[in-house]
């Protein structure tokens, strides 16, 4: 009788065999933002630049002006669940990067927030004072000693170092929508879009100015992604203000 596997189990074994590939990409973590980016892969990166950019200036741009106009309750509600089903990978992710608290107070915010705010909908936990912790799985890659990597550019997942945007393929991994049965796919795609068009109106003015205010967009998203990348190896999560400003003297 043949063996077969459950749906969770390919999943940990397609994500124990992609870590090995991230690795092989990486390099000596950078020690100040200034050092250079290495970029061997410009052509395809600059093509799949190209691509985002384009996605971005005919859908998420428009679609995040819309939203926009919104309610600031229904903007809130979004923002409540995106946020809810990004935990459990939070959760883990802080786990394995050592960060024991945080995890256990991402766990029990999630728990809080689906079991008491209706899904996710409302956000009981942070009345209770619960704090939610990021963690990604680049971070936890970091938190282990990996290097950056090249530079790489991937349609809809973006920019990053080898090790982020690696680190963000296993998150997708870790997506409770996507390892449990979600009764309809809709109910996936309509959390995922809403996330996505949540964040890129939160993020506006940064994504922008580097899309659309600079002389090159390719080399002003590459310098901020990467600046921001390790300026947040040394000093936790970053921050909106951490955009670098392409127009500084």
């Amino acid at each position: 009788m043949p063996q077969t596997f459950s749906p969770s189990l390919r999943r940990l074994a397609l994500i124990a065999a992609f870590i090995p590939m991230i690795a092989a990409c990486s390099t000596p973590a950078q020690s100040d933002d200034t050092a250079l980016i290495n970029d061997p892969l410009e052509p395809a990166n600059r093509a799949f630049h190209g691509f985002n950019k384009g996605l971005d200036t005919v859908a998420l741009r428009p679609a995040s002006r819309a939203y926009a106009a919104t309610p600031d309750i229904f903007q809130a509600g979004v923002g409540n669940i995106a946020e809810t089903f990004s935990l459990p990978g939070d959760t883990v992710n802080t786990l394995l990067q050592g960060r024991i608290e945080e995890s256990a107070a991402n766990f029990t915010r999630f728990a809080m927030n689906v079991i008491f705010g209706f899904g996710g909908i409302l956000d009981p936990a942070t009345e209770m004072g619960i704090a939610r912790t990021d963690g990604d799985f680049g971070e936890t890659l970091r938190s282990w000693g990996m290097g950056e990597g090249v530079y790489v550019e991937l349609p809809v997942l973006g920019p990053g170092s080898a090790r982020s945007v690696g680190g963000r393929v296993v998150d997708i991994f870790l997506d409770p929508l996507s390892i449990y049965d979600v009764p309809a796919a809709q109910t996936r795609t309509a959390v995922t879009v809403g996330d996505v068009i949540d964040t890129r109106l939160e993020l506006t003015p940064g994504i922008d100015q580097l899309l659309y205010d600079s002389d090159d967009s390719y080399e002003a998203v590459r310098s901020a992604t990467i600046q921001v990348e390790r300026r947040a190896g040394r000093t936790g999560p970053a921050t909106e203000d951490d955009f670098v400003d392409i127009y500084a003297e």
